[in-house]
């Protein structure tokens, strides 16, 4: 897997328990739209705020969480891709969730992956958001955008594939 530092939201991020947080980082698409030229000769041209970006489109674009570390009684996760209009991330939109996970679920060197659904309309900001529940669960996560996603997967030693 590829990964670019512009594209990663959270490096190693250490999620408290008791609230929902955003990744380190919120990533700004940029505004879209057609300039605005309208201002005279020798002005900046301005550009209209996103009303939906089609992140995805043509090659797939994949998210990933990497669990680092994981702690306290009964931990369950829910990690959610989101984009808004805000910086803040105020009245995101949810364009993936990986629904509550258990323990097992996303144990240490587990690697979650999706792919970003490419008929969304994306707002400006996207970022990821952590919530974890039970008796004060702690979580570490790495967790970004990538063109493409590690299919390796690990089985007990001595299998016979044939």
């Amino acid at each position: 897997m590829i990964t670019d530092t512009e594209l990663l939201f959270s490096d190693a991020q250490a999620i408290p328990n008791g609230t929902a947080v955003l990744s380190t980082n919120v990533y700004d698409t940029g505004p879209i739209g057609i300039p605005s030229m309208l201002g005279g000769a020798g002005t900046v041209p301005t550009s209209m705020t996103n009303a939906g970006l089609n992140l995805g489109s043509g090659d797939p674009l994949y998210g990933f969480i990497l669990v680092e570390a994981q702690g306290g009684t009964t931990p369950t996760a829910l990690i959610t891709f989101e984009s808004s209009a805000a910086a803040a991330m105020t009245s995101s939109t949810v364009h993936w969730t990986s629904g509550t996970l258990a323990a097992a679920d996303y144990a240490v060197g587990t690697l979650l992956k999706f792919v970003l659904p490419p008929s969304a309309a994306y707002l400006q900001y996207i970022s990821f958001r952590y919530d974890l529940g039970g008796t004060s669960p702690t979580a570490t996560v790495t967790a970004g955008l990538s063109r493409d996603v590690s299919v390796w997967e690990q089985h007990a030693s001595g299998l016979n594939f044939t």
